[in-house]
């Protein structure tokens, strides 16, 4: 526990791995486990455990995220749906829960219930940066170019131009669709706020020469 609270994740995980031989099948024991084993980085241990807490609790909404992701990266979407619908949704993370159930919509082609998503997400001020970035990228991998460029200048509106991942998917976005000057003046921008910046610097010649922008 002390390496837990110290953010030692690897012997934290071990030592929770070890507890559990003890008692496998206790549900709050399985989900500390699946968090911290989570926070070392062991997904695919993860996904095992995820599995097992949630055929003691069904409901569970770390487990059901961590299964629905899993699915996800398998490009099985429609199982990533159903698992997420499984979840209570007062156990998902309020920010990571929906924004992953809008990339799985996306990915099924459901654009009005991804903007339901989001917008329902929105709602909360503190979020706005977050959905508006997202929305953003999301309309712009569904091919939707009028409204990923009113997400895209929303959010740059919303952090300021200070976000330096807003600036550069709105920069990829923009030279993607031939508004290499735009694309341009968004990095200058942003070198007025933090001047010298050498990725930035590198980005902008590299734009001026003509070279392709990859988000």
């Amino acid at each position: 526990r002390q390496a837990r609270r110290d953010g030692d994740f690897a012997p934290a995980a071990d030592y929770f791995e070890a507890a559990l031989e003890s008692d496998p099948e206790d549900p709050e024991l399985l989900s500390a486990t699946l968090h911290v084993v989570l926070a070392d980085g062991r997904i695919e241990r993860a996904n095992r455990l995820a599995g097992r807490l949630t055929r003691i609790e069904p409901a569970d909404g770390l487990g059901r995220l961590v299964r629905a992701v899993h699915r996800a990266t398998t490009n099985d979407y429609r199982s990533a749906r159903r698992e997420l619908g499984k979840a209570d949704e007062a156990g998902l993370n309020p920010l990571v829960g929906p924004l992953v159930k809008a990339w799985i919509l996306a990915e099924l082609g459901r654009r009005e219930e991804v903007e339901e998503v989001l917008g329902v997400l929105g709602e909360n001020a503190a979020l706005s940066p977050f959905v508006s970035y997202h929305r953003a990228l999301i309309r712009d991998f569904m091919g939707d170019d009028a409204g990923a460029r009113e997400a895209y200048v929303e959010t740059i509106e919303i952090t300021g131009g200070k976000s330096i991942r807003a600036v550069e998917a709105s920069v990829s976005f923009l030279a993607r669709s031939g508004s290499t000057s735009e694309a341009a003046d968004l990095y200058r921008d942003y070198l007025a706020i933090d001047p010298g910046n050498p990725v930035i610097e590198a980005a902008l010649e590299a734009l001026e020469r003509g070279e392709t922008v990859a988000l």
